[in-house]
């Protein structure tokens, strides 16, 4: 689950009520993530549900960050599945 937030602000206030609350709150701070760059935390609720706060404040050109960035066009011309089910990812031998 996720909330969206409109500013720094209001992330800031939720990320203080998440240090209130009973539960590991893990702080990831600055990443990129589904081509957005982003500030985000992220809290496990007692049922088990893992709550993601986060604000948006920019676009990227890669999909994820680190060993798992790639580029947006090159992955989207190898994408053979129309969703998430059964989609299957030919990768090249290419190091970008």
């Amino acid at each position: 689950m996720g909330l969206q937030l409109e500013s720094v602000t209001e992330l800031h206030e939720v990320f203080a009520n998440m240090q209130k609350a009973k539960g590991t709150v893990r702080d990831e701070g600055e990443c990129t993530c589904c081509y957005s760059k982003s500030q985000k935390s992220w809290i496990t609720d007692p049922q088990g549900v893992d709550w993601e706060a986060f604000y948006t404040h920019g676009t990227a050109t890669v999909y994820g960050e680190g060993i798992n960035a790639r580029p947006a066009p090159e992955e989207m011309e190898q994408w053979t599945g129309k969703d998430g089910k059964n989609a299957t990812f030919e990768r090249s031998s290419t190091i970008i």
